[in-house]
This record gives structure tokens, sequence and C-alpha cells, in this order.
């Protein structure tokens, strides 16, 4: 009766050292794939800064305009208020 308890035990203890064996070895070949697949991507040129910045310089501009004709923003406002954003 111990020994096929014993038995019993060692086959359990091979089966799941095997599987723990196999596990690890998968999990490393899986981080392995995805180290590989997924290089950093390159920073974004600086080219597309300055038309991004175009568009939010003009977004405003058009705001600056809409303020001065509804009457919120004085001539000599507006003006300053242009003349900051453009420089």
């Amino acid at each position: 009766m111990v020994r096929r308890i014993l038995r019993t035990a060692g086959r359990t203890a091979l089966i799941a050292g095997a599987a723990s064996a196999v596990a690890g070895r998968v999990a490393r070949h899986q981080r392995q794939k995805l180290a590989k697949t997924h290089t950093p991507q390159p920073e974004k040129s600086s080219a597309r800064a300055p038309s991004h910045k175009h568009n939010d310089i003009a977004e405003s501009l058009q705001v600056l305009a809409e303020l001065k004709a509804s009457g919120a923003l004085s001539d000599k406002e507006f003006k300053a208020a242009k003349a900051k954003l453009l420089s």
C-alpha cells in the first residue's frame, strides 16, 4: 500500500516537474518572440511638428478674429494678441 502511494506521488512529481519545465520554456520563447517583433519605433520627424504648430496658430488666429468681430476684443487688443501669437 505504501509502495503504491509512493509510486503515485513519484509519478505526480515527475508530471508536475515536466509541466513546469515546459511552461517555463514556452514563456521564455514567447518573451523572445515578442521582443523580436516589437522593435522600438523611430521618433517622429521634426518636419511634422511645424505643420501641427501651424494648425494651432491658424486656429488661434481664427478665434482671435471671431472675438474681434463679436466686439470682445478691440483693434489694439487684437493686434497685440496677434503679434504675440506670431512671434
